[in-house]
């Protein structure tokens, strides 16, 4: 089925309410409209006059029933919005009950009486299709759009007449504004291999693949070894030596260990599985951390997938994922089930906040490496387990993303950010706008400020959309957040995610943070008994 708009601020037509287009035809409002004006609309679309429909010896198809769409953001929706609008509609071809290839469009062409008649039409000796579409008076777009429907290869400029066609056409691309524009990087130049390892670094099937991410000394990195060598007592291994490949690249975040993984996963055969000394984990006397990294199998994300292991586990989870063994399953055998983490890279966008199916972390502000731990141990430490909560916790930390400012923010600021980064925001610019690219937003989320910090009780903001929505649930308003305990944050997220509990059953004082193009709507529109 259809999946959700790829923009908050675009609408949808909703799934529980997608209909079969043989017997039902969609109107989408392109502009604010009161009650009153919305009726009239929908009364002079259902008076039918058939005799502008020109045929061809066919069949003219009786009208359908009529749903609708209605708009409530402030602003008018671009061409390029509303490209995307009939996209999405017509976006699973496969499904013919879940489809909608035609499209009446209101405007402000209504006090006129006319609206766009709007359908995909293959283009003429190609197998591509366009979204072709005319002015027409209210009482012929139904009638023409289902005529065309009904008989396969009709289009609008023939069952117009090819000059009442030309006369009447609405070119939405034209003016359509691309929607790839290259964000502005926050990151600057790519990473240059040979300058960020040691010489002659390479990788191969014969010995577990460790990066250190962090200075080691000699004595450090030779005690490493022995202790990893260690391991090979419970393997079939028989390894002397071993190779820690240092790090000599920009910082040690989390999008260095992505494209470590990825550069070496595609350059050296035989590498499934990677090892890192990370720099952000240590252990309970700031020993070095071994992180077990691998590629996850999450749809329409390309990540990767890690946890902290024991050192003395490096060799049998290398031997074991070498005989076959699911990555996953060795994750949960030797890993830390409550430090799991997906790791992503918001580069190159548009990043889709949908495939990524674990807990989104975001920090208000920037913390020091101590701070970031003292963090991670926060949401990591168990406040009670329920009999069967045995599947740990897992999370993507997206980390600070304001590249060039060193101050605290709020949530608002955090939604400021998601909209300057979408194209689909009507305040979009690509040369000034935030520096990434993003597809949609995450329906659920932790953010974290100095409230973590707290020694006593430390807390993290959590955010939903779950029971946030406007005229149904395709309408996203933004979300409803607050502060809870840190141990129980994940959690909470997951009851979220799963529609198991709403935010006002476990925040205190919710409070609402919405979009910023739904002034007029929360004003005038929205109830206040929520």
């Amino acid at each position: 089925m259809p999946t959700a708009s790829p923009s908050w601020h675009l609408p949808c037509i909703p799934k529980h309410r997608r209909l079969n287009p043989d017997e039902h035809l969609y109107i989408l409002f392109l502009q604010r409209m009161s009650v009153d004006e919305k009726e009239q609309v929908m009364k002079s679309l259902e008076e039918v006059d058939s005799s502008q429909v020109h045929s061809f010896d066919r069949t003219t198809a009786a009208p359908r029933q009529l749903d609708s769409k209605r708009w409530i953001r402030d602003y008018f929706p671009s061409s390029n919005a509303i490209l995307e609008i009939a996209r999405h509609a017509n976006a699973e071809s496969g499904y013919r009950e879940f489809s909608y290839p035609s499209l009446i469009l209101v405007d402000s062409g209504w006090e006129a009486s006319t609206v766009i008649a709007a359908r995909w039409e293959l283009v003429a000796g190609e197998s591509k299709l366009k979204f072709n579409a005319a002015r027409v008076p209210m009482n012929v777009a139904n009638v023409l759009l289902s005529t065309c429907d009904a008989n396969e290869g009709l289009t609008l400029a023939q069952a117009l007449g090819d000059d009442v066609y030309e006369e009447t056409k609405v070119d939405f691309y034209e003016d359509a504004r691309a929607t790839s524009l290259a964000a502005p990087s926050r990151f600057g130049r790519p990473f240059v291999w040979e300058e960020h390892f040691e010489d002659d670094y390479g990788f191969g099937s014969d010995a577990p693949p460790i990066v250190s991410l962090r200075r080691l000394s000699n004595t450090e990195r030779e005690t490493l070894k022995k202790t990893v060598l260690a391991g090979q007592n419970d393997t079939n291994a028989k390894l002397e030596d071993l190779r820690i490949y240092q790090w000599k690249g920009p910082g040690s975040s989390r999008r260095a260990i992505y494209h470590i993984f990825k550069h070496i996963f595609d350059k050296w055969n035989g590498v499934t599985d990677m090892f890192f000394v990370d720099d952000v984990l240590e252990g309970e006397n700031h020993e070095p951390q071994i992180m077990a990294a691998m590629n996850t199998d999450i749809p329409n994300t390309d990540s990767i997938k890690m946890a902290p292991i024991p050192t003395t586990s490096v060799l049998p989870f290398w031997t074991g994922s070498g005989s076959g063994k699911y990555g996953e399953d060795l994750l949960e055998k030797y890993g830390d089930i409550w430090r799991k983490e997906v790791v992503v890279d918001l580069e190159p966008g548009p990043f889709n906040f949908s495939g990524v199916d674990v807990c989104p972390v975001f920090f208000l502000e920037p913390f020091t490496a101590d701070q970031e731990r003292r963090v991670r141990t926060s949401l990591s430490t168990l406040d009670h387990v329920e009999q069967g909560e045995d599947w740990g916790n897992e999370y993507c930390f997206f980390g600070y993303l304001w590249p060039d400012d060193n101050r605290k923010h709020s949530l608002e600021d955090l939604k400021d950010l998601f909209e300057s980064c979408d194209p689909f925001n009507p305040a979009y610019n690509a040369n000034s706008s935030g520096p990434y690219l993003f597809a949609n937003y995450p329906h659920h989320f932790v953010a974290v400020d100095s409230h973590c910090l707290d020694e006593t009780n430390p807390k993290v903001l959590i955010a939903s959309s779950l029971d946030f929505h406007g005229e149904d649930v395709s309408d996203d308003l933004g979300w409803t957040c607050g502060l809870v305990p840190a141990t129980e944050a994940h959690l909470d997220w997951l009851n979220f995610d799963i529609a198991n509990a709403g935010p006002e059953e476990v925040i205190e004082q919710p409070e609402n943070v919405w979009l910023s193009d739904l002034k007029e709507y929360r004003e005038n529109d929205w109830p206040e008994e929520w």
